[in-house]
């Protein structure tokens, strides 16, 4: 019976307030976007022989940009082929 009156007397936003998630994580720490500048020259290599072979593949068109590419590019590691492949699939050139 005294495990119902913990139960009861139980205050649910202590509870809560112990897993304070906020302070251990902190947004700043977590970067998925696609930032050009935090690139090294090595990456800004392979970024832009990687942009000149998808131009090469399928041309300048207007359904995909080059910012498009680029943060594709960036998501495959640098990988040409794999983009290549998106941008095929994805819209049909």
């Amino acid at each position: 019976m005294s495990r119902h009156r913990a139960i009861r007397n139980l205050d649910i936003n202590d509870v809560l307030d112990e897993d304070d998630y906020e302070s251990s994580f902190e947004e700043e720490e977590v970067q998925d976007e696609f930032d050009e500048s935090q690139l090294t020259n090595e990456d800004l290599d392979l970024l832009y022989e990687g942009l000149d072979y998808i131009h090469a593949a399928i041309g300048k068109n207007d359904v995909l940009s080059d910012r498009q590419i680029k943060e594709t590019l960036w998501y495959y590691y640098f990988n040409k082929e794999d983009t290549l492949d998106w941008a095929l699939g994805i819209y049909d050139i």
